[in-house]
């Protein structure tokens, strides 16, 4: 989950930085917290949408990326037989990629500071199970107007080569 997340920002000029739950936290007015957690689902329609990871934003505190790893499990769970590849033995690496995706998805929203969606890329509102999953997937980007918003807020230069632009997440 976390090479996943940090491999899509590491795209966009962002380098994440993962936190041992027990590293003293530095202060900072910008801090995001992952929690993966277990979490009943509204609806267990199979056809109905579901979500894997949520952005809260509390009003006092920090925000806190909360994701659901029976969502993850379920989303998984649901291409057996339908993906063309037995899925048994590859479960937590597809299940990691799906986490890192959704992470990656709500980092998106606390640094680009929306609750909206694009039309396409990272920061779209609905991924298919297969996209999802699929390991050779490259459209978990983010579209040119999330990027050039990124730069210019973040100053980060125009081939996205900025290292000291960082970001520490805790888990």
């Amino acid at each position: 989950m976390m090479k996943e997340a940090a491999t899509i920002w590491r795209d966009q000029g962002v380098t994440i930085e993962w936190l041992p739950a027990t590293a003293q936290r530095p202060i900072s007015p910008n801090r995001l917290r992952v929690l993966v957690v277990e979490r009943q689902q509204q609806s267990a329609n199979p056809g109905e949408p579901f979500t894997v990871g949520e952005l809260l934003r509390p009003v006092s505190g920090h925000p806190v990326a909360m994701m659901s790893i029976q969502s993850a499990q379920r989303l998984v769970a649901s291409l057996r037989g339908r993906a063309g590849y037995e899925l048994a033995a590859v479960d937590q690496r597809r299940l990691g990629l799906v986490l890192g995706r959704a992470l990656a998805h709500e980092i998106g929203h606390y640094l680009l500071d929306t609750h909206t969606h694009a039309r396409q890329g990272l920061m779209r509102p609905q991924f298919n199970a297969l996209e999802f999953t699929d390991r050779r997937d490259e459209t978990f980007a983010l579209d040119r107007v999330a990027s050039a918003w990124l730069r210019s807020h973040l100053d980060i230069g125009p081939d996205f080569t900025r290292p000291d632009v960082r970001f520490a997440y805790a888990h």
